[in-house]
């Protein structure tokens, strides 16, 4: 961040510059005098931090009185003449600080300036309006003008009448002279007494009208009559409301008790109050206001809108009825209106979000309330796009505004919940538009509680806690949660802004003209299922190049807020895109120039080697441009390269001070350079000074004076060039000190690094040398560790490799040796960096011979063969099940889990696609139909820049590419096991038993076998209840001693009758398994006869504290508290209900198929409860000791 001197330092320049400019144009002296001393004027700087700090003081200090206010006002209630004493002691401190702050901050306008420098910065920014073309740097001008400036400066200007005002009350009071608070209120009735007697000199002139013209009469006098009394009532009204403003703003500051007086207490409705409320609720007539008879509002909408003027001023209304159809009073609609007026008073300082003029409720002809807003000619941003149909940076322009206007939002923790185009306002001055955000009825302000009765418009849902939201706007992990009844999922996010964000984005730059071809773009983009396809992607780069992948970054799908958060840019980030950040796009705009410019040098060389070395720049210029894309999208999503906790945090300090001493230090140099220029460019000008001085010298007295004058304008300049060269000199010695103090910082980071390494090599020299194994057992301190490698197996089992596995032993490998060869490989081998460098832990199948010499000698390079796909490398794979096939494990049953250094790697889509080594790519003779491979080893991968290649999923053999993720590295030591995983396969269909043509009910006891046949598929089941039985028990202190497995076909029938029912239903038919347990064996074998019986709900227990219906659990432990005889069962939950409180014997919620008590992270439940028998099928009765 420039320093204030540095930034003064730029306004000298500047002024110097014209100047110069100036006098060497025109010989004008006395327009480089103006210019010099502008240089010294306060309002020429940019410089505004102060008026916010100013602001701060004083609210800080008005905060600390209005607390004191409260205490008097609380007290004095109590009737305790001591506390009273001292609270009012204690506001009298906190008024004098008030008064003192306030002098300090009109000292300090006074002292900067500050009309002044608002008029200027204004004069300025009408100056470059006025202007047809500009150049980029006023137009970066001009955005700043009105992004940063004008805000803070438009902000502190109208506050420094009401500041002056509360000082002389403050000075008031504090010196005795404040009116009583008798005399107060008698001024506040007496302008509430001219109030009503113009309102009912009103009525009287539009009952005369209504005479008048059910008589037949000529009704233009009446007209005037009721013109003139219309005016009246508004004049009156408006005075009244002044004075309750300021009566309200005393009470509150220095006089709580004027809070007595009715008058103002005016806004309580309905219970329903607030601040921001009470300072626009204001008692007017819908009759007081000239309305236009039809609603601006969209047919079908929440809302109507009409176009109405008040005191010769167009505004809108915005109608909210308060009695529902059945003639009660809607308290929701009440709380619904107050919500969005707090709202929008809490963001006022937004000069993008509409704010609140006036409320005011009717009783007749209809009971309703009235919030007055501002008139926005342009209409919303859909109708201002469809009718004017503005060029693409005009509506970037107000795009932009959107995106400052949710940032502001966001960060003071308030989301909207419905933002999209009709609720965005266009304000048009000139040629220069305006957007503004409305309809705040669904935002959200941290937690928020249940309204009810809310009902949906056209177009919109509705979540349980009354919030309203656009379908075709809103994010889908909010639509989702909100269908499946999930509503603490369905609140408004700031995450779920940026969604609606990213389709406001796309049809406000790509939205057809008339509303039958909008609704049918629309209707398209729903199909697609709101994301991006080629369709709307090229619709998007015909608009701008650098939309889609702005929408590729808001519209990312996600199933939770978390995800959401992860894939999704914020406001700031967006503000930074180069679709809305003008520098990032002439940086990226340059970079793909200067590559079109590499390779139409090699299209034109004659030489092959020369054009393929200039072909070689050009793709290698594509692809650092590519990476400079995905890092800017994703520079906020990196992680940190391992290392110790302590010794990665202070890096990362030391990084952070490098960086900030190399951008001062960047700084400091160009503003020497800078400083330079400017001295070169005053010495030409003295120079033609002197020059024009003495070609003009005979001519006399009026010659001389011109000389002199001109003498003296370069002794000025000479002054000033001193002045600049003292400043370089202090910016020199600045740069060197900081300079220094990063060479220190850096050698302290270089002996952390060093001490980190010799600590390591230390502890790996302790280990004893050859292959050390330790087989991991689920108990003790191994369960973590063994836990996560069956996981990193049996989680990756792709199904299309028709083998799956399961783990039967896991031993951990540790070779001293090839850990000294792998450590050595990342730090001294790679084309990157070791703190660039990806390592993943990867699989590898080979034989028992293999496992064997890989865990003693490490991993060796093959023979050189063109069925090697990727070349002459050691290969691996993400998922387990590819690394087990047959053709790798040659029956050994064991696979090797490693960690691989892949380095700088190459990815290969296709062997046929471009890809930079693609010059090694040949045909494969050895094959008995041709195809591509790639002939590669160690060196020719290195001579390309790389250590590695990664083939990603996707692709198919055909395509010469791999339908699942595979790695190769070309050097040995890059890889080394960590696990020897055994495992064993399932046989098929274990998951669902086979029912034989007219098969009856069979039942299979089953008990623990050393031996396992993975043909056997009993064995298989005993080995599914085992493994579910103990990773849900979370102990070790039960075992499983015996199975029953049930086979039941009338019953298996009737259960996948109802998975397809769900099914057709569009109900989720996720299938779970659960445990029941009770205290006779009688009733479990009668259950596996005959399921579930639902007469007998209840008889056994209880009448069900969680509702009526059968009780499951996912963890055994709770329901073996019920009885020793239990049940394994499927279970079809469908819809679930997450029940908080009891519900003792009441049926199910309406509209749900289960209830679900204390579900954690994974969604397991603590009981289940379903009262349909055919979502139950009881599978296994099981013997628990």
């Amino acid at each position: 961040m420039p320093t204030t001197a540095a930034l003064e330092g730029d306004e000298a320049t500047m002024a110097i510059a014209r100047a110069v400019f100036r006098l060497s144009a025109d010989g004008g002296a006395e327009k480089a005098k103006a210019a010099l001393a502008k240089l010294q004027a306060p309002e020429t700087l940019d410089l505004v931090d102060h008026w916010d700090k100013a602001s701060t003081h004083v609210d800080q200090a008005r905060e600390v009185l209005q607390e004191a206010q409260q205490r008097v006002r609380l007290v004095a209630s109590a009737a305790d003449d001591e506390a009273l004493r001292e609270a009012v002691d204690a506001r009298d401190e906190a008024r004098r600080a008030l008064l003192g702050a306030l002098d300090a901050a009109l000292q300090l306008h006074m002292e900067r300036h500050g009309e002044r420098q608002w008029e200027a910065k204004h004069t300025e920014r009408d100056e470059l309006e006025r202007r047809g073309e500009l150049s980029l740097a006023e137009r970066l001008r001009l955005e700043r003008l009105h992004s940063e400036l004008l805000p803070v400066l438009d902000a502190w200007v109208a506050r420094v009448d009401a500041m002056e005002t509360d000082k002389k009350d403050l000075v008031r009071l504090v010196e005795g002279g404040e009116p009583s608070v008798k005399e107060l209120v008698e001024g506040l009735r007496a302008r509430h007494a001219d109030f009503k007697k113009a309102n009912r000199k009103f009525l009287t002139a539009e009952h005369v009208l209504k005479l008048t013209q059910s008589d037949g009469d000529d009704t233009s006098e009446a007209l005037a009559t009721l013109r003139e009394a219309r005016g009246e009532v508004q004049s009156t009204e408006r005075s009244l409301r002044k004075e309750r403003t300021r009566l309200a703003h005393v009470a509150s500051t220095r006089s709580p008790e004027l809070f007595a007086e009715p008058l103002l207490r005016l806004g309580s409705v309905q219970g329903v109050d607030s601040d921001e409320l009470r300072q626009v609720l204001v008692e007017r007539e819908l009759a007081h206001y000239e309305r236009e008879p039809r609603p601006l509002s969209r047919p079908g909408a929440r809302h109507k809108v009409y176009k109405a003027s008040y005191g010769g001023e167009v505004c809108v209304l915005k109608e909210y009825e308060l009695r529902r159809p059945e003639g009660a009073h809607d308290v929701d609609e009440w709380k619904g209106l107050a919500k969005e007026v707090t709202l929008l008073g809490r963001l006022a300082h937004c000069p993008y979000i509409a704010d609140v003029e006036a409320v005011f409720v009717v009783q007749e002809p209809l009971f309703a309330a009235y919030v007055q807003l501002p008139f926005f000619n342009g209409g919303d941003l859909r109708q201002w796009v469809a009718d004017s149909q503005p060029p693409i940076c005009r509506r970037i322009e107000l795009l932009t505004q959107l995106a400052h206007a949710l940032q502001y939002m966001h960060e003071r923790g308030i989301a909207h919940g419905d933002v999209k185009l009709e609720n965005v306002l266009v304000a048009i001055e000139g040629e220069r538009a305006t957007a503004h955000l409305a309809d705040f009825e669904s935002a959200r302000v941290g937690r928020t509680t249940a309204s009810g009765g809310r009902t949906a418009t056209r177009g919109q849902s509705t979540t349980g806690y009354g919030h309203l939201f656009t379908d075709r706007y809103v994010a889908p992990e909010i639509l989702k949660a909100s269908r499946e009844g999930r509503e603490r999922d369905a609140k408004p996010t700031a995450m779920g802004d940026m969604f609606s964000y990213g389709v406001c984005c796309l049809f406000a730059c790509c939205l057809p003209p008339t509303e039958a071809e909008q609704e049918v773009a629309f209707a398209r983009f729903e199909a697609d299922g709101r994301q991006l396809t080629d369709w709307s992607n090229a619709l998007a780069a015909s608009a701008n190049a650098h939309l889609p992948s702005l929408l590729v970054q808001l519209l990312a799908p996600a199933a939770t807020h978390e995800e959401a958060l992860d894939r999704r840019l914020d406001a700031k980030q967006v503000l930074t895109h180069p679709f809305l950040d003008t520098f990032e796009a002439i940086e990226l705009a340059r970079r793909k120039t200067a590559a079109a410019e590499l390779a139409r040098q090699a299209q034109e060389r004659e030489s092959d080697e020369e054009r393929q070395r200039l072909a070689a720049e050009a793709a290698a210029q594509y692809e650092a441009i590519e990476m400079e894309r995905q890092r800017h999208q994703q520079q906020m999503r990196r992680k940190q390269q391992e290392l110790d906790a302590n010794a990665e945090r202070r890096e990362a300090e030391l990084r952070a001070e490098r960086r900030a001493n190399e951008a001062a230090a960047r700084s400091l140099q160009a503003d020497r350079e800078r400083l330079e220029r400017q001295e070169a460019e005053v010495a030409q000008a003295v120079a033609k000074a002197a020059q024009k001085a003495s070609a003009i010298a005979a001519k006399g007295r009026e010659i001389a004076a011109a000389e002199a004058s001109l003498q003296r304008e370069d002794a000025a300049a000479q002054a000033r060039l001193a002045t600049l060269r003292q400043e370089q000199h202090d910016l020199e010695r600045g740069l060197r000190s900081t300079r220094d103090e990063h060479s220190r910082k850096a050698g302290e980071l270089e002996r952390l690094k060093r001490e980190l390494v010799a600590r390591e090599t230390a502890d790996l020299h302790r280990q004893p040398r050859g292959r050390q194994t330790h087989e991991l057992t689920n108990s003790g301190a191994d369960v973590p560790e063994y836990l996560s490698v069956v996981d990193r197996v049996e989680k990756y089992v792709q199904a299309d490799h028709k083998n799956p596995i399961h783990v039967i032993k896991i031993e951990k490998v540790f070779n001293r040796e090839l850990e000294e060869r792998f450590r050595t490989a990342k730090a001294s081998r790679l084309c990157c960096p070791p703190k660039d460098c990806t390592t993943l832990q990867l699989f590898h199948g080979t034989s028992k011979e293999g496992v064997d010499g890989i865990t003693k000698a490490g991993f060796r390079l093959p023979s050189w063969s063109d069925k090697n796909m990727f070349g002459q490398g050691v290969y691996f794979a993400t998922d387990s099940t590819k690394s087990a096939q047959e053709l790798y494990t040659k029956g050994s049953n064991q696979l090797l889990l490693c960690d691989v250094h892949l380095g700088k790697s190459c990815t290969i889509n296709s062997l046929t696609d471009r890809h930079p080594l693609s010059q090694h790519v040949k045909q494969a003779q050895s094959a008995s139909t041709a195809r591509p491979f790639l002939d590669v080893d160690l060196a020719k991968v290195r001579g390309a820049g790389y250590d590695s290649v990664c083939a990603p999923r996707g692709g198919s053999m055909a395509a010469a590419g791999v339908k699942f993720d595979e790695y190769v590295v070309y050097d040995p030591d890059q890889a080394i096991p960590r696990y020897i995983v055994h495992f064993g396969k399932y046989a098929a269909g274990v998951a669902q038993p086979r029912i034989a043509p007219g098969a009856q009910f069979a039942r299979h006891e089953l008990s623990p076998q050393r031996s396992f046949d993975p043909k056997n598929e009993l064995d298989a089941h005993f080995r599914l209840c085992e493994s579910h039985v103990l990773r849900q028990l979370g102990h070790a202190g039960k075992r499983l001693v015996k199975v029953e497995y049930i086979v039941n076909p009338p019953l298996i029938r009737q259960f996948e009758k109802q998975l397809k029912d769900f099914e057709r239903a569009h109900i989720p038919a996720n299938m779970v398994l659960a445990f029941h347990a009770t205290r006779e064996r009688a009733s479990v074998d009668n259950i596996v006869q005959h399921n579930f019986d639902p007469s007998r709900i209840g008889s056994q227990t209880d009448s069900g504290w969680w509702g009526r219906g059968f009780y499951f659990s996912e963890y055994p432990a709770t329901s073996l508290g019920y009885g020793s005889n239990m049940l394994l069962c499927r279970v079809l939950p469908g819809k679930t209900y997450d029940v908080t409180q009891r519900m003792d014997g009441q049926p199910l919620r309406t509209g749900f198929n289960s209830h679900r008590l204390q579900a954690d992270a994974n969604g397991y439940g603590q009981e289940l409860v379903i009262d349909n028998p055919k979502q139950i099928l009881p599978c296994y009765i099981l013997h628990i000791q």
